[in-house]
């Protein structure tokens, strides 16, 4: 994933002097808990405005339980594919609706050379694949294409896990909780997100993730 070279303390004071108020050296003081607090809240909202191009990732599940794939700090599968080996080619896996899934039993997985021909959605983190894959030598073979979930630092000297172009939206949404929060500034704040409404398109319009018309509301999960 990408990384900023922005500080959560760099930023927090930024935002500070955004509404007038002197730099902070920690975030022990109620005003530096404020600041900490919006910035994290604005990472989570610009991670989740878009599908960025740099949250998209194809891995292995991070865990296996109960017939299901684990999947953590990701909030969309894109599909899953199955690599027998490496150099060779990704077959895709088929999504089907979980109560078409629920139709039939899951079965083992050991007929040699073969791989999970369908595929649903169990809950937030999780994925059921039938066959499923019961050692782990099958399991690394499935990867999951998916968006990830921006994780913000929570440190003084933590940097962002956003391309460094990304920390400006996610201070200018900050502004904006902070001129509600701190300030109960209802005019500033609105200035304050149409800043960051403008800024947000823009980076839609440069940083799509996926061609124009490429998903449709099956697809994007």
């Amino acid at each position: 994933m990408a990384q900023s070279t922005t500080t959560l303390l760099q930023a927090a004071n930024d935002i500070l002097l955004g509404i007038g108020e002197r730099p902070v050296t920690n975030f022990g003081s109620n005003l530096g808990a404020k600041a900490k607090s919006v910035i994290i809240t604005a990472t989570y909202d610009v991670g989740s405005l878009d599908d960025w191009s740099w949250l998209i990732t194809k891995r292995n599940a991070d865990g296996w339980s109960d017939n299901k794939a684990i999947l953590n700090n990701r909030r969309r599968v894109y599909d899953v594919q199955y690599r027998s080996a490496v150099g060779k080619p990704y077959v895709d896996v088929r999504y089907v609706f979980p109560k078409d899934f629920d139709n039939e039993t899951l079965k083992g997985y050991s007929t040699s050379g073969s791989y999970p021909l369908k595929y649903t959605l169990d809950s937030e983190l999780s994925v059921l694949l039938n066959p499923y894959p019961t050692t782990t030598d099958e399991q690394i073979k499935i990867f999951f294409r998916t968006a990830d979930v921006i994780v913000p630092p929570t440190t003084l000297t933590g940097t962002f896990p956003v391309p460094e172009r990304f920390v400006e939206l996610i201070k200018k949404r900050a502004l904006y909780y902070l001129a509600l929060r701190h300030l109960d500034d209802s005019a500033m704040a609105s200035m304050f997100n149409s800043e960051y409404e403008v800024l947000a398109q823009r980076l839609r319009d440069t940083e799509r993730s996926h061609a124009v018309g490429e998903l449709n509301m099956y697809r994007r999960r």
